[in-house]
């Protein structure tokens, strides 16, 4: 029986022992956002500037897609197991049959225990590890 999880994001990870990967499904909500660099030169032109001369001209532009998730509810012992995943050299999450490589950017988890609570929840930022040139579609 195969279930479907709406905000499914499966993460395949070398763990600690450098040798295995294990993997995660995260099931609760993420976002993403979009970094966009431009590069531009200027030139110096004589005379009145027109659509074909104009002074800065763009010549490159890269974008790296910048994403966020949460696990949705799980137990303390996966919450400490997930540690792992943050702390893994090498990441990769699974989309549409594919592996892309990625880059977990945390730098803190908040709240990672609190008492007297029994359901937990992390959420991680994370990169695709590589920059995109042309649009090629989600």
């Amino acid at each position: 029986m195969n279930k479907f999880y709406e905000n499914e994001r499966v993460f395949i990870f070398q763990n600690s022992y450098g040798k295995a990967y294990d993997v995660v499904r995260f099931t609760g909500k993420g976002s993403m956002d979009i970094d966009v660099d431009y590069s531009t030169s200027t030139s110096d032109t004589i005379g009145n500037y027109t659509s074909f001369n104009a002074p800065v001209s763009k010549f490159a532009a890269s974008e790296v897609q910048k994403l966020k998730c949460n696990s949705g509810w799980i137990s303390r012992e996966t919450k400490d197991y997930l540690r792992e995943l943050l702390l893994s050299k090498q990441v990769f999450e699974y989309k549409d049959k594919c592996l892309y490589p990625v880059v977990i950017t945390n730098d803190k988890v908040k709240e990672f225990f609190t008492d007297d609570e029994h359901l937990y929840s992390i959420e991680i930022d994370y990169d695709r590890a590589y920059r995109d040139f042309f649009f090629q579609g989600s």
